[in-house]
Protein backbone atom coordinates (compact mmCIF):
# COMPACT_ATOMS: atom_id res chain seq x y z
CA UNK A 1 0.00 0.00 0.00
CA UNK A 2 2.94 2.19 1.18
CA UNK A 3 4.50 1.73 -2.67
CA UNK A 4 1.52 1.96 -4.01
CA UNK A 5 1.16 5.64 -2.62
CA UNK A 6 4.33 6.76 -2.93
CA UNK A 7 3.88 6.08 -6.51
CA UNK A 8 1.28 7.78 -7.19
CA UNK A 9 2.62 10.55 -5.31
CA UNK A 10 5.65 10.42 -7.58
CA UNK A 11 3.52 10.81 -10.58
CA UNK A 12 1.22 13.52 -9.08
CA UNK A 13 4.51 15.71 -8.61
CA UNK A 14 5.78 14.99 -11.84
CA UNK A 15 2.31 16.15 -13.95
CA UNK A 16 2.57 19.30 -11.18
CA UNK A 17 5.99 20.05 -12.36
CA UNK A 18 5.27 19.79 -16.18
CA UNK A 19 2.51 22.13 -15.56
CA UNK A 20 4.65 24.53 -13.78
CA UNK A 21 7.35 24.64 -16.46
CA UNK A 22 5.03 24.85 -19.14
CA UNK A 23 2.90 27.67 -17.70
CA UNK A 24 6.36 29.73 -16.99
CA UNK A 25 7.08 28.82 -20.75
CA UNK A 26 3.68 29.97 -21.64
CA UNK A 27 4.13 33.53 -19.21
CA UNK A 28 7.45 34.24 -20.74
CA UNK A 29 6.35 33.45 -24.42
CA UNK A 30 3.13 35.84 -24.05
CA UNK A 31 5.66 38.50 -22.10
CA UNK A 32 8.24 38.24 -25.54
CA UNK A 33 5.01 38.57 -27.68
CA UNK A 34 3.43 41.98 -26.17
CA UNK A 35 7.22 43.34 -26.03
CA UNK A 36 7.33 42.72 -29.87
CA UNK A 37 4.71 44.57 -30.19
CA UNK A 38 5.32 47.25 -27.79
CA UNK A 39 8.72 47.98 -30.17
CA UNK A 40 6.75 47.34 -33.72
CA UNK A 41 3.65 49.59 -32.79
CA UNK A 42 2.08 49.07 -36.69
CA UNK A 43 -1.24 50.60 -35.93
CA UNK A 44 -2.81 47.99 -38.64
CA UNK A 45 -2.42 44.20 -39.32
CA UNK A 46 -0.50 44.82 -42.60
CA UNK A 47 3.21 45.56 -42.99
CA UNK A 48 5.80 46.08 -45.32
CA UNK A 49 9.46 43.95 -45.23
CA UNK A 50 11.78 46.10 -47.73
CA UNK A 51 14.94 43.96 -48.82
CA UNK A 52 18.53 44.84 -49.90
CA UNK A 53 19.94 43.81 -52.99
CA UNK A 54 23.75 43.05 -53.04
CA UNK A 55 25.64 45.93 -54.81
CA UNK A 56 25.93 45.39 -58.01
CA UNK A 57 29.60 46.87 -58.19
CA UNK A 58 30.49 44.45 -55.63
CA UNK A 59 30.49 41.64 -58.52
CA UNK A 60 31.50 41.46 -61.75
CA UNK A 61 28.00 40.94 -63.41
CA UNK A 62 27.22 43.48 -66.01
CA UNK A 63 24.03 44.23 -64.61
CA UNK A 64 21.92 44.35 -61.44
CA UNK A 65 20.62 41.19 -60.71
CA UNK A 66 18.49 41.50 -57.42
CA UNK A 67 20.87 39.12 -55.23
CA UNK A 68 19.73 39.02 -51.78
CA UNK A 69 23.05 37.32 -49.51
CA UNK A 70 22.51 34.33 -47.30
CA UNK A 71 22.86 36.69 -44.36
CA UNK A 72 20.39 38.97 -45.47
CA UNK A 73 18.26 35.95 -46.22
CA UNK A 74 18.90 34.66 -42.64
CA UNK A 75 17.73 38.65 -41.18
CA UNK A 76 14.72 38.57 -43.64
CA UNK A 77 13.70 35.13 -41.95
CA UNK A 78 13.73 36.27 -38.72
CA UNK A 79 11.99 39.39 -39.84
CA UNK A 80 9.18 37.23 -41.24
CA UNK A 81 8.75 35.57 -37.43
CA UNK A 82 8.76 38.84 -36.17
CA UNK A 83 5.60 39.94 -38.16
CA UNK A 84 4.36 35.87 -37.71
CA UNK A 85 4.38 36.74 -33.69
CA UNK A 86 2.12 39.94 -33.98
CA UNK A 87 0.07 38.48 -36.22
CA UNK A 88 0.85 40.80 -39.53
CA UNK A 89 0.23 40.27 -43.24
CA UNK A 90 3.27 41.10 -44.65
CA UNK A 91 4.73 41.97 -47.99
CA UNK A 92 7.98 41.64 -49.38
CA UNK A 93 9.58 44.30 -51.56
CA UNK A 94 12.74 45.17 -53.27
CA UNK A 95 13.85 48.63 -52.62
CA UNK A 96 14.17 49.37 -56.26
CA UNK A 97 9.98 48.60 -56.76
CA UNK A 98 8.47 50.38 -53.52
CA UNK A 99 4.30 50.33 -54.01
CA UNK A 100 2.09 53.05 -52.98
CA UNK A 101 0.06 50.97 -50.66
CA UNK A 102 2.35 48.69 -48.22
CA UNK A 103 1.15 49.04 -45.35
CA UNK A 104 1.31 51.11 -42.05
CA UNK A 105 4.69 49.63 -41.07
CA UNK A 106 7.73 49.27 -42.75
CA UNK A 107 10.84 47.17 -41.36
CA UNK A 108 14.20 47.83 -43.95
CA UNK A 109 16.78 45.11 -43.76
CA UNK A 110 20.10 46.33 -44.88
CA UNK A 111 22.23 49.40 -44.80
CA UNK A 112 22.33 52.17 -47.20
CA UNK A 113 24.64 50.59 -49.72
CA UNK A 114 22.61 47.98 -50.27
CA UNK A 115 19.06 49.34 -49.35
CA UNK A 116 17.89 52.63 -51.09
CA UNK A 117 14.73 53.11 -48.15
CA UNK A 118 17.47 52.58 -45.44
CA UNK A 119 19.57 55.51 -46.90
CA UNK A 120 16.70 57.86 -47.25
CA UNK A 121 15.39 57.28 -43.84
CA UNK A 122 19.27 57.43 -42.14
CA UNK A 123 19.80 60.89 -44.34
CA UNK A 124 16.39 62.40 -43.63
CA UNK A 125 16.08 61.68 -39.89
CA UNK A 126 18.98 60.50 -38.41
CA UNK A 127 20.95 63.37 -39.26
CA UNK A 128 23.28 62.57 -36.59
CA UNK A 129 24.56 59.62 -37.59
CA UNK A 130 27.25 59.73 -39.76
CA UNK A 131 28.39 57.33 -42.19
CA UNK A 132 32.19 57.22 -43.24
CA UNK A 133 33.60 55.14 -46.37
CA UNK A 134 36.43 55.36 -48.52
CA UNK A 135 34.58 53.98 -51.68
CA UNK A 136 33.20 50.99 -52.86
CA UNK A 137 30.10 49.39 -51.30
CA UNK A 138 31.14 49.33 -47.34
CA UNK A 139 31.00 51.48 -44.92
CA UNK A 140 34.26 52.41 -43.19
CA UNK A 141 32.96 53.35 -40.10
CA UNK A 142 30.03 55.26 -38.58
CA UNK A 143 30.23 57.92 -36.28
CA UNK A 144 27.69 59.50 -34.22
CA UNK A 145 28.80 62.41 -30.95
CA UNK A 146 31.84 60.59 -29.20
CA UNK A 147 30.68 57.34 -30.50
CA UNK A 148 32.53 55.78 -33.81
CA UNK A 149 32.12 52.50 -34.33
CA UNK A 150 34.47 50.64 -36.58
CA UNK A 151 35.08 47.04 -37.35
CA UNK A 152 38.14 45.30 -37.33
CA UNK A 153 38.62 41.38 -38.08
CA UNK A 154 37.41 40.05 -34.59
CA UNK A 155 34.03 42.90 -34.48
CA UNK A 156 31.79 44.55 -35.81
CA UNK A 157 28.40 46.72 -34.91
CA UNK A 158 25.22 45.87 -35.20
CA UNK A 159 22.11 49.22 -35.28
CA UNK A 160 18.41 48.57 -34.30
CA UNK A 161 16.39 51.93 -35.37
CA UNK A 162 12.70 52.89 -34.29
CA UNK A 163 11.17 55.68 -36.17
CA UNK A 164 7.84 56.81 -35.17
CA UNK A 165 4.87 57.89 -37.50
CA UNK A 166 4.71 60.73 -34.57
CA UNK A 167 8.36 61.83 -35.61
CA UNK A 168 8.72 61.18 -39.11
CA UNK A 169 4.56 61.83 -40.02
CA UNK A 170 4.90 58.81 -42.10
CA UNK A 171 1.72 56.58 -42.08
CA UNK A 172 3.16 54.06 -40.02
CA UNK A 173 6.31 53.19 -37.76
CA UNK A 174 9.62 52.14 -39.48
CA UNK A 175 12.28 49.84 -38.54
CA UNK A 176 15.73 49.89 -39.64
CA UNK A 177 18.13 46.64 -39.30
CA UNK A 178 21.76 46.55 -40.56
CA UNK A 179 25.58 46.55 -39.34
CA UNK A 180 28.71 46.30 -40.47
CA UNK A 181 28.99 42.92 -43.01
CA UNK A 182 26.07 40.79 -43.63
CA UNK A 183 26.57 38.95 -40.31
CA UNK A 184 26.10 41.99 -38.48
CA UNK A 185 22.38 42.64 -40.34
CA UNK A 186 21.60 39.28 -39.40
CA UNK A 187 22.34 40.05 -36.26
CA UNK A 188 20.19 42.78 -35.99
CA UNK A 189 17.59 40.89 -36.68
CA UNK A 190 17.94 38.35 -34.38
CA UNK A 191 18.48 40.59 -31.73
CA UNK A 192 14.91 42.41 -32.37
CA UNK A 193 13.13 38.32 -32.27
CA UNK A 194 15.56 37.74 -29.14
CA UNK A 195 15.71 40.79 -27.06
CA UNK A 196 12.13 42.79 -28.12
CA UNK A 197 12.02 43.38 -24.16
CA UNK A 198 15.21 45.05 -23.68
CA UNK A 199 14.20 47.48 -26.66
CA UNK A 200 10.70 47.80 -25.12
CA UNK A 201 12.33 48.89 -21.70
CA UNK A 202 13.99 51.86 -23.25
CA UNK A 203 10.08 53.16 -23.36
CA UNK A 204 11.18 55.53 -26.26
CA UNK A 205 8.46 56.13 -29.19
CA UNK A 206 11.69 56.19 -31.58
CA UNK A 207 15.08 54.94 -30.78
CA UNK A 208 18.30 54.31 -32.07
CA UNK A 209 20.98 51.62 -30.55
CA UNK A 210 24.33 50.06 -31.35
CA UNK A 211 25.04 46.77 -30.47
CA UNK A 212 28.58 44.72 -30.75
CA UNK A 213 29.04 40.82 -31.68
CA UNK A 214 32.35 38.82 -32.51
CA UNK A 215 32.65 38.04 -35.79
CA UNK A 216 34.45 34.76 -35.05
CA UNK A 217 30.85 33.50 -33.11
CA UNK A 218 28.15 34.62 -35.45
CA UNK A 219 25.16 36.48 -35.08
CA UNK A 220 24.33 34.93 -32.22
CA UNK A 221 27.19 36.45 -30.09
CA UNK A 222 25.77 39.81 -30.42
CA UNK A 223 25.48 41.87 -27.05
CA UNK A 224 22.93 42.31 -24.69
CA UNK A 225 24.57 45.92 -23.98
CA UNK A 226 22.77 48.56 -26.05
CA UNK A 227 25.16 52.00 -26.60
CA UNK A 228 21.85 54.63 -26.90
CA UNK A 229 22.61 56.63 -29.54
CA UNK A 230 19.13 58.01 -29.84
CA UNK A 231 19.56 61.70 -28.05
CA UNK A 232 22.37 62.42 -30.33
CA UNK A 233 21.26 60.80 -34.10
CA UNK A 234 17.80 61.41 -34.27
CA UNK A 235 17.84 64.17 -35.96
CA UNK A 236 15.77 65.65 -38.68
CA UNK A 237 16.83 66.92 -41.83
Amino acid sequence: MEIALNLVGGIISSILAVFVVEAYRLMRTRYDHRALRQVTQFSESRCAIIAPTFPVEATELPRPTGLLTLSDATALAYVLDVCSTIKCQTTVVSHKRIESDIGSGIICIGGSFGNDATKSMLNTYCAGFHIHSEGGFRATYYQCGEHRFGADPENAYAFVVKLSSGYTGLPGNVILLWGHYGVATTAAAYFLVRDAKALAALKKESFFVALSLNLSLGYRSISTSMVDLSDVALIRR
